[in-house]
């Protein structure tokens, strides 16, 4: 491979880290370079990193698969480039936060969603409990809200998703946050809004869970 198709190469993918970037930085108010190194630190990383592993792996069975590593990368860029085909017709929208904590960064640099998974995972441990929803969006492989995925894996009616705004400032100086809690089972409100609302934290309780998960 020459070094015109790897420049080519490299800038296809690195597309993908690029835009998930210019949305954390128009999602800054101002410009913070801490931030801003901090995200490049963080894609560039592992952007250098996983072609190394590949590299090496390549290198270890090298002699099994020869034949058809020409293959091997049709299926793999086909399954990518048929991915981002499908997501360019999705209607949902992305959450753009200035956030660069190392969980959230993580997550967006080596996965995306697991709610799914999250919900098979502690299945064996939530029974009976109230299961409040704080996150936002449309799965992308099932096009199904927060709450339809929790409730179809943990088969249950216990289910509420809350939401703001609200914001840690307010809160800090005693300032009065309004939010709303979409719930159809009448124990999860009453005990979810007995445990959370205060002073000056009101939960106004509503059915509507698409209205409470897209605002």
């Amino acid at each position: 491979m020459g070094v015109l198709e790897l420049v080519l190469l490299s800038i296809g993918l690195g597309m993908d880290a690029f835009a998930v970037s210019v949305c954390k930085g128009i999602s800054m108010k101002k410009m913070n370079w801490k931030k801003a190194i901090t995200i490049g630190l963080y894609f560039g990383g592992f952007q250098a990193l996983m072609p190394v592993i590949g590299y090496y792996l390549g290198s270890a069975f090298e002699s099994l698969i020869t034949n058809i590593d020409h293959w091997i990368a049709f299926i793999l860029l086909g399954i990518i480039g048929g991915k981002m085909i499908k997501d360019s017709f999705a209607t949902e929208s992305e959450n753009c936060n200035d956030d660069v904590s190392f969980k959230t960064m993580f997550v967006l640099a080596v996965a995306t969603k697991y709610l799914k998974s999250v919900c098979l995972e502690i299945k064996p441990y939530v029974k009976d409990k109230h299961i409040v929803i704080a996150s936002k969006g449309i799965d992308r492989e099932s096009n199904l809200f927060a709450s339809n995925i929790v409730k179809d894996v943990l088969k249950t009616k216990k289910v509420c998703t809350i939401s703001g705004p609200s914001f840690a400032k307010d809160m800090a100086s005693n300032g009065l946050i309004g939010l709303s809690l979409a719930a159809t089972n009448r124990y999860t409100k009453d005990d979810v809004i007995k445990s959370l609302e205060s002073d000056i934290l009101k939960i106004r309780p509503t059915k509507d869970f698409i209205g409470v998960e897209l605002c």
